[in-house]
């Protein structure tokens, strides 16, 4: 699984610059800092989405593991599909919201009820 810092602004989480709308099922004791957890298979391409940049582009057969950055941390996504990125390359992406966990970073609880978001 992915983790990414992320604070609490505004009904939105900031990690980093990038912003995601804090959803409708999180908590009332959502604290200022957060951990978002979101694992591989959950970030998907998305045109209008967040900045990924490519470290890794390692071929599966039908999925491909994607090594890269976002928000200045390493994250790992696996696509679908044959993918032939280059290190460098940009590819947007974005969370499956149904299946983005939320979780205080002082305790390590998760703040979504049934430990998913759903919005």
């Amino acid at each position: 699984m992915n983790f990414l810092e992320a604070g609490v602004e505004k009904g939105s989480l900031d990690m980093g610059g990038l912003k995601l709308a804090l959803p409708n099922n999180i908590s009332a004791a959502v604290t200022e800092k957060v951990v978002v957890g979101i694992r591989p298979e959950d970030i998907v391409p998305a045109g209008d989405g967040m900045p990924l940049k490519v470290v890794i582009n390692e071929n599966l057969g039908q999925s491909t593991l994607v090594h890269g950055m976002l928000a200045g941390k390493r994250v790992t996504a696996k696509f679908r599909s044959w993918c032939e990125y280059k290190r460098g390359d940009v590819v947007n992406v974005a969370f499956e919201k149904d299946k983005t966990h939320v979780f205080d970073k002082a305790t390590g609880v998760s703040l979504t009820q049934s430990g998913r978001v759903t919005a």
